[in-house]
């Protein structure tokens, strides 16, 4: 982890990743695990933070907020898929 988190800062986080599906019904002391291992990143609106052919070298878990993808090699009229998480 490349940032020190106090407990009640820890104990936020894991509420939220508690709110995603996948990760609601972890053993407390997985998500913990899973929290060490991550970074926290904030993306401004219309930030580009994964380009199409970007190595899949990280894993990304949206707690609050919207993403929206396309494929670039499919030019302007690509479909675009939209990922939502609101808390």
């Amino acid at each position: 982890m490349s940032e020190t988190r106090d407990r009640a800062q820890i104990d936020e986080l894991i509420a939220a990743m508690r709110a995603v599906p996948v990760l609601s019904d972890l053993p407390q002391a997985d998500l913990e695990w899973l929290l060490e291992q991550t970074e926290e990143e904030r993306i401004e609106p219309g930030k580009v933070f994964i380009r199409e052919n970007d190595p899949a070298d990280r894993m990304v878990v949206l707690l609050e907020g919207e993403i929206r993808g396309r494929r670039e090699s499919g030019g302007p009229d690509s479909p675009v898929i939209t990922i939502q998480h609101r808390r």
